[in-house]
C-alpha cells in the first residue's frame, strides 16, 4: 500500500478515486484514502463494454470535428442555461442519450440554437 502518497494527496485537499497514473485509489469505509499499484484487467472487455467504448470514442470524435464556432455555442448555451456542466459534456451527453427535448429546453433558455434536423444527431 502506498499510504504516504495517499496521505500526501489528502493533505493537498484531493480525494481522488479510480485510476490515477500508475495507481488505483479509493476511500475505505473508515474514510482512509487507499492507493495501490494499478494492475491489468483479468479478462478482456465484454462485448457491451466494447460497444460503450466505441460510442464514447465516436461522440468524442464528433466533438473534435465540430467547427470552433459551434463548439463555442455549446459552451455558451451551457453557461447561459446555468447548468453545472461544460458545453463539451452537454454535447457528449446529447450524442449518447439523444434527448432532443432537453436540448430544445436549453436552446430556449439560452437563446442559442444547438441542434438542427439531422445535425449532431446521435
Amino acid at each position: 500500500m502506498l499510504t504516504d502518497k495517499a496521505h500526501l494527496l489528502k493533505l493537498l485537499g484531493l480525494r481522488p478515486t479510480g485510476d490515477l497514473g500508475p495507481y488505483t485509489i479509493y476511500t475505505s469505509k473508515r474514510r482512509a484514502t487507499v492507493a495501490f499499484p494499478r494492475s491489468p484487467p483479468m479478462k478482456p472487455p465484454s462485448p457491451k463494454q466494447t460497444l460503450q467504448r466505441h460510442r464514447w470514442k465516436a461522440s468524442a470524435a464528433a466533438w473534435a470535428n465540430l467547427p470552433q464556432p459551434i463548439r463555442d455555442d455549446w459552451e455558451h448555451a451551457a453557461k447561459r442555461a446555468h447548468i453545472t456542466i461544460t458545453g463539451h459534456n452537454l454535447f457528449m451527453w446529447f450524442t449518447l442519450a439523444g434527448d432532443r427535448a432537453t436540448i430544445q429546453t436549453i436552446e430556449h433558455q439560452s437563446s442559442i440554437h444547438l441542434i438542427t434536423p439531422k445535425a449532431t444527431e446521435p
